[in-house]
């Protein structure tokens, strides 16, 4: 039986985990979940978990020659095992020219085909240059470089008096002399600066369209879901249409465009097919999921806000799981034929 290794550093198999568990099974492909820490480097064998009778039992097994591996697993203390394994085994990822909101969209901006869909961005190095990009964009957002929670994203409005502040749920003012005070704290920790695009619903919530892409059996990426994710206020979230637990885009574009709402769904279709192979191709590596947030102004532009490597599944794991199961089978042929190639060459 061949065997699939899942890589997560939660101890306890995942929802994800026990789905395509179940799927695997029906394809005679064994899921090993495991973490970093289970690895023995000098045996070659992991302790990990594999499902029998719809129950988690402990098994101790060579390391699988394909793992499934969370970006997330890529810490400092499993940094001798991530290398060992890089070194041995097939990883889905290996954080090679890891994506960040600022280099992402230096990427889009040199690239010929995606440069109309890049937002103004800078690394926010000193209060100077902050300034002339404020007063050129009026409306801006400070985000950390490498993610965070939405408690250290700043939306800072130029106005004829001052500037108006937001962070998390407050809202503020501030003279010139106090912003520049709050630009220099930030100016020590790695954040950039961005102009801020108006991509809201008609309520005034901001929102932005998820792609999620997952490749298939023959190695080519599929779209798992395609939805919008809104900052939903509580009073107003009965307003919004919802699928499945997500938010449908068909309905927040025909409020937005009207009868336009085709021809704007139909552009963000036309990015969706070539924007994961432009990323595998800035990260040098063939990748197995993405996610994309893109932006969509009142006028109808796009712009990409973010690439996500590990973009959440909460309710489309079956669609992942679908997708998953087929790519894994693909890279299990890949490392067959593989295998036979160099069983010929001794």
């Amino acid at each position: 039986m061949h065997t699939i290794g899942l890589m997560r550093n939660y101890k306890e198999p995942t929802k994800l985990a026990l789905i395509m568990a179940k799927t695997l099974r029906y394809y005679g492909i064994d899921l090993v979940y495991f973490t970093p820490r289970s690895v023995n480097m000098i045996t070659n064998k992991v302790t990990g978990e594999v499902l029998r009778d719809e129950i988690w039992v402990r098994v101790v097994i060579d390391v699988p020659k394909i793992i499934d591996i969370s970006p997330i697993c890529f810490q400092k203390e499993n940094e001798e095992v991530i290398n060992y394994l890089m070194d041995t085994v097939y990883l889905t990822d290996d954080m090679y020219n890891r994506i960040n909101k600022y280099n992402v969209q230096q990427y889009i901006k040199e690239d010929a085909e995606l440069a109309k869909y890049a937002i103004p961005s800078h690394l926010l190095s000193d209060v100077d240059t902050f300034m002339t990009f404020i007063n050129e964009h009026t409306n801006v957002v400070l985000k950390p470089e490498y993610g965070g929670e939405e408690k250290h994203v700043y939306l800072i409005e130029k106005g004829m008096f001052g500037y108006r502040v937001k962070y998390g749920k407050k809202a503020i003012s501030m003279s010139e002399a106090k912003l520049i005070e709050l630009i220099q704290g930030l100016v020590k920790q790695r954040y950039i600066v961005q102009k801020f695009i108006h991509s809201q619903t008609l309520d005034g919530q901001p929102f932005n369209c998820r792609l999620h892409f997952e490749k298939d059996g023959f190695g080519d990426w599929e779209i798992a879901s395609y939805h919008a994710k809104v900052d939903i206020e509580k009073n107003i979230v009965g307003k919004i249409r919802q699928k499945n637990g997500v938010i449908d885009i068909e309905y927040i574009f025909k409020n937005l465009f009207k009868n336009k709402w085709k021809e704007i769904n139909e552009k963000v279709l036309e990015l969706a097919d070539i924007l994961p192979y432009k990323i595998e191709q800035f990260r040098q590596r063939s990748l197995m999921t993405l996610g994309i947030d893109i932006g969509v102004s009142r006028n109808g532009n796009i712009y990409i806000f973010e690439v996500i490597g590990a973009p959440s599944t909460d309710y489309i794991e079956y669609n992942v799981v679908n997708f998953r199961t087929q790519y894994y089978k693909y890279l299990l042929d890949q490392q067959t034929e593989l295998d036979t190639m160099n069983q010929m060459q001794v």
